[in-house]
């Protein structure tokens, strides 16, 4: 019964709303927009893409490309970001660790694997930020092709939180008086927040109980690559961002955003600070699935739509 309920809601507010030029007047909402809203307009950020740019970056002292690599590592990209967390750092450490010549006189002999680790992690971990311009650079190319909008999905006062890098709606959305954007993982011509959400896993590389100092040097080099792949949380940008702007808010539109976990602390702010009435949420393909949404504190509140109809 509340599942029937919540979709003949959700249609409701498609028709009303979403789609017809807003027919519930005094409504302001806020929207959370996704990785799937630029998917909608063709744009190249799926992560197919991610791993096609990946696979064009070369790691030092390897002979094949970061993608078959990372692979190898155990990074499983269907998961994006939290992909990251699963990295193999024990397979890491011993495919490339160079153990010390204490025989020898000199020094670049000890602590020569400490650089050639040291390297090859910042090797790896670059790769990964390069691909991530790339394909975000390719995104902007291709809106450089692409009209403007006339007909805007946004309404004056609404507010757009945008967990994508690309400048989509600023380009092709001629956004009304009094909507506010912010870029919560940073845009396409600054810094980029990408990384799991914490380690859901302690670092396997282990510190010798022979208090090696070159050795385990050579395991801290890997155990500090692996903590600055956890994402940098930004959320007192966007609890300031919340309170300055959607104070008026009824209702929170989530398009394109698959809701998973690794930025549920962020929509858990958003439903505390602003309250709203319903969280309407676009699914593509059933997802985000029921159970993922049911994890939510504000599950009683959400109405699911279908994305497909979103751009009509």
């Amino acid at each position: 019964s509340t599942r029937k309920e919540s979709s003949a809601a959700s249609d409701v507010y498609k028709r009303q709303t979403l789609y017809q030029g807003g027919m519930i007047m005094n409504r302001k909402r806020l929207y959370i927009i996704g990785n799937g809203f630029d998917c909608m307009y063709g744009l190249p950020t799926k992560v197919s893409d991610f791993e096609r740019h990946l696979s064009e970056k070369q790691v030092y002292n390897e002979i094949d490309d970061a993608n078959e690599i990372l692979n190898n590592y155990e990074v499983d990209w269907c998961e994006f970001e939290e992909g990251l967390s699963n990295i193999n750092t024990e397979e890491i450490y011993s495919r490339n660790v160079q153990y010390p010549d204490y025989l020898s006189d000199h020094e670049s002999d000890r602590d020569g694997g400490i650089l050639n680790m040291q390297m090859y992690t910042d090797s790896l971990e670059e790769s990964v930020r390069e691909a991530l311009d790339d394909m975000i650079q390719e995104a902007e190319s291709e809106l450089d092709e692409k009209v403007c909008i006339t007909k805007s999905l946004f309404n004056e006062g609404d507010q757009i939180v945008s967990f994508n890098y690309t400048s989509t709606i600023e380009r092709l959305y001629d956004l009304p008086d009094g909507t506010n954007i912010i870029h919560i993982h940073g845009n396409s011509g600054g810094d980029k927040i990408f990384g799991y959400k914490e380690q859901l896993k302690q670092p396997s590389v282990m510190l010798s109980s022979e208090e090696d100092y070159y050795v385990d040097k050579q395991k801290e080099v890997v155990n500090s690559m692996y903590k600055r792949l956890q994402k940098n949380y930004k959320y007192k940008e966007l609890k300031d961002f919340l309170e300055k702007n959607c104070q008026e808010v009824d209702d929170v539109v989530v398009i394109g955003h698959s809701m998973a976990n690794v930025d549920s602390e962020y929509m858990e702010m958003i439903e505390s600070v602003v309250k709203p009435k319903k969280w309407y949420i676009s699914q593509y393909n059933q997802e985000p699935s029921e159970n993922s949404l049911s994890e939510y504190s504000f599950v009683d509140k959400i109405c699911p739509f279908d994305s497909k109809n979103v751009l009509k």
